[in-house]
């Protein structure tokens, strides 16, 4: 197992100090290294090298995994939302499993509180998505009883016009409004 990288070792703030030189990009690796010993992190060349290299993959995933949801949304920007929440779990899938490809080709081994909170994380996802879907299910019931009940005021109005008895409105209505009516 390899050892554990000097840079990842290093104290938080100056790790984000590292990360934003390299988000930057305007930066050479021997003006990131200098840097960073002034700030007082004994670094070498080769490690923040290899952090570097660590860092644009990561970037890289990120990146694609953007364009791959830009390109859903582009695609399937008509799909309804229970199915988008279908492919948005089965993008975090994706990222889940890059994700752990590279925590294990970086010699770290996915621990039990890792595999736990990915999958809560997973599991909120597809709840969340339930509920949206619920939610949808219920606004759209709200929806037709409203139509219908529009339909059934305005067919009131053709049933005065025609002189319909309450009885035989109250059959129609009950029809539009695709209710039983028992008979009297």
């Amino acid at each position: 197992m390899p050892r554990k990288s000097t840079v990842k070792a290093l104290p938080a703030p100056i790790r984000k100090e590292l990360d934003r030189l390299l988000t930057e990009g305007a930066h050479t690796l021997d003006q990131i290294v200098a840097h960073l010993r002034q700030l007082g992190a004994p670094v070498s060349r080769s490690a923040v090298g290899r952090y570097s290299q660590d860092f644009e993959e990561v970037a890289a995933h990120i990146r694609e995994s953007r364009e791959i949801a830009s390109s859903f949304a582009r695609e399937l920007g008509e799909v309804p939302d229970g199915d988008m929440g279908r492919v948005l779990i089965e993008i975090v899938h994706r990222l889940v499993f890059k994700a752990s490809l590279a925590k294990l080709r970086d010699g770290d081994a996915i621990d039990a509180v890792d595999a736990a909170r990915l999958a809560k994380a997973i599991k909120d996802l597809a709840a969340g998505s339930k509920i949206g879907v619920d939610t949808e299910i219920k606004i759209r019931e709200q929806a037709r009883k409203e139509a219908l009940a529009k339909a059934a005021e305005a067919a009131q109005g053709a049933a005065d016009q025609a002189g319909l008895t309450p009885e035989q409105w109250g059959l129609i209505r009950a029809q539009i409004l695709g209710v039983e009516v028992e008979p009297a």
